[in-house]
């Protein structure tokens, strides 16, 4: 049986237009970033939206993975809408850890206003979540993308895996 005729023939809920996750962009490409002079794009992560594609009821989902050395300062990771950081999370400044990071980016109405929301977990337990609101204009073409910096010039972050995801209710 096909996903399709799964989802017609087995509803989820009265109603509901179910969802299928769709890969839009995956890698594996280490993408290193040492210092904090500038903030990299992470290999793999760009994804560039058609025009009138990124409708309200869209989400990308960003899912990253990779280590950190030094403790030095701290590492952030950010989703970029065009030029414009729409939301970011730092790693704690004593953390020397693998890590893994998930990025929710719902389009919420009038193709301008986006909910954010991440979290930036480490094998020490520690996390971190963010919650923003992007106001960024999707209406044309746009172009989403991770990416990210370290606070100090003794410290070296990597992401080593990179999976985005579309989903359109």
């Amino acid at each position: 049986m096909s996903n399709v005729q799964f989802i017609q023939d087995f509803p989820l809920w009265p109603g509901l237009k179910p969802a299928i996750p769709m890969i839009v962009a995956q890698g594996t490409t280490q993408t290193s970033e040492a210092g904090s002079a500038t903030t990299k794009d992470i290999a793999g992560s760009l994804v560039t939206v058609p025009k009138g594609y990124f409708e309200p009821g869209t989400t990308f989902k960003f899912t990253l993975a990779g280590t950190r050395s030094g403790t030095a300062g701290a590492t952030t990771l950010l989703i970029a809408i065009g030029s414009t950081t729409v939301i970011s999370i730092a790693c704690p400044a004593n953390t020397a850890v693998d890590w893994m990071a998930e990025f929710w980016i719902t389009e919420h109405t009038n193709l301008k206003m986006q909910r954010c929301f991440g979290r930036f977990l480490m094998e020490t337990e520690d996390a971190a979540v963010d919650y923003a609101d992007g106001t960024v204009d999707v209406s044309n073409e746009v172009v989403i993308k991770a990416r990210m910096t370290n606070a100090s010039n003794s410290d070296v972050s990597y992401c080593n895996f990179v999976m985005v995801e579309c989903w359109k209710f």
